[in-house]
């Protein structure tokens, strides 16, 4: 169906880099065929490897492979490269073997050499700069229906799962039934790791769950997948900027949990990314659905990730306003785009309990990551968008 890259919806990734000392050159220059190619977002401060499978002789099925054993099977890597495992910012075992790291200039090029590593990137920041505040927040009484859901439609999906890897999602929102246990913040942006739990001092991340899952209770707004549950995987903090390694993070966390059939909505975008684009492939293949935002550049989705991704359970979405025509802001390409929905001008739940109007290809991604908790599969479509700008209207997908 796809083709896949990493976007956060309504957001842009920007990336700076800075030295700490003079073995962390803030540009390291390397060449090989192991680095991934820096950019203009490249934070040299912390690098992700990942590792050769095979060569590790890691177990078939990794969800029960634990932090502790994975450490245990690098520890050759580790005292090879001169590097402390207490540095290791991140542990990715589900999505492929690897870790998040700080590295000197010298450990860097010990790993290049290192016969363990397959992959190199440089880590990269990422910032929600794009999407539009329409209104201001407020509290809302009596239920109403946005425009969005009225489009594609919306049925009780109760028992079922939507992962939202965002800016946390409100967790006592009362319109939002929100699985505290598996919530989780891998925010670096927050200060401390693994603070909060996942809740949102944003509003991104509870705006777009909203939209997948809002209660249909007489209050506020509905959600195409109303009173599905929803799982928040923070992986941009309150300031709304985040890292790659952070995401990757919380890829690696929801395929260690997710079940055939669950949804992960990624409202976010970023420049292409080769290890973020196989981390959503490789999380997809059990079954669980990753729907993406194309991105809200007005540009071709295939230089996003992980927009770009293709696999059988990835999905990327434009937007659409009113009169289903493309939003002037939404990104375009078939492929990697399957479909098109609702996401400018669109009202749903926000931080602090509250509601609000926002505008962006995040707004638009879970209208499809709803339709895909119903179907667990392609959904139905009603005719095509006007004013693609690839010639190929995307289909607009509805319940």
């Amino acid at each position: 169906m796809k083709k896949h890259l990493f976007y956060l919806g309504t957001a842009l990734l920007f990336l700076s880099s800075c030295s700490k000392d003079s073995e962390n050159a803030s540009s390291p220059q390397v060449s090989t065929n192991k680095m991934l190619a820096a950019n203009d977002n490249s934070d040299f401060n912390r690098y992700i490897i990942k590792f050769e499978e095979d060569a590790l002789k890691l177990p078939d099925n990794r969800k029960n492979l634990s932090k502790d054993q994975l450490r245990l099977s690098l520890a050759d890597f580790f005292n090879d490269i001169n590097l402390n495992p207490a540095n290791v910012v991140h542990w990715y075992k589900n999505v492929y073997p690897g870790i998040a790291t700080p590295l000197t200039n010298t450990q860097l090029s010990a790993v290049l050499e290192h016969p363990l590593v397959s992959l190199v990137s440089a880590d990269e920041k990422i910032t929600l700069d794009s999407f539009i505040e329409e209104s201001p927040r407020i509290n809302e009484k009596a239920q109403n229906t946005p425009w969005g859901i009225n489009r594609v439609g919306s049925a009780d999906a109760t028992g079922k799962t939507a992962w939202v890897l965002d800016t946390g999602v409100d967790l006592d929102h009362p319109d939002l039934n929100v699985d505290l246990l598996r919530s989780q913040s891998f925010a670096s942006g927050d200060g401390t790791l693994l603070s909060n739990g996942g809740d949102d001092n944003h509003g991104h991340g509870t705006h777009v769950a909203g939209t997948i899952a809002a209660k249909d209770n007489n209050i506020g707004v509905v959600g195409v997948a109303a009173n599905a549950t929803v799982v928040s995987v923070k992986v941009l903090g309150g300031n709304g900027s985040g890292l790659i390694t952070d995401v990757i993070a919380g890829i690696d966390y929801v395929a260690g949990l997710s079940l055939p059939g669950d949804v992960a909505n990624m409202s976010l975008s970023g420049g292409a990314n080769s290890l973020v684009d196989l981390a959503v492939q490789s999380a997809s293949l059990s079954g669980t659905w990753y729907v993406m935002a194309a991105g809200n550049d007005r540009r071709d989705a295939n230089n996003n990730s992980p927009a770009r991704a293709n696999g059988p359970f990835l999905v990327t979405v434009s937007a659409f306003r009113s009169g289903d025509i493309l939003a002037g802001f939404s990104n375009y390409g078939n492929p990697p785009i399957e479909y098109a929905a609702p996401g400018q001008s669109v009202y749903s739940t926000y931080r602090n309990g509250g509601y609000r109007t926002l505008s962006g290809t995040s707004m638009a991604a879970p209208h499809v990551a709803g339709l895909y908790l119903h179907h667990n599969g392609a959904p139905n479509t009603d005719g095509v968008i006007s004013g693609d700008r690839d010639n190929t209207p995307d289909p607009i997908a509805i319940l």
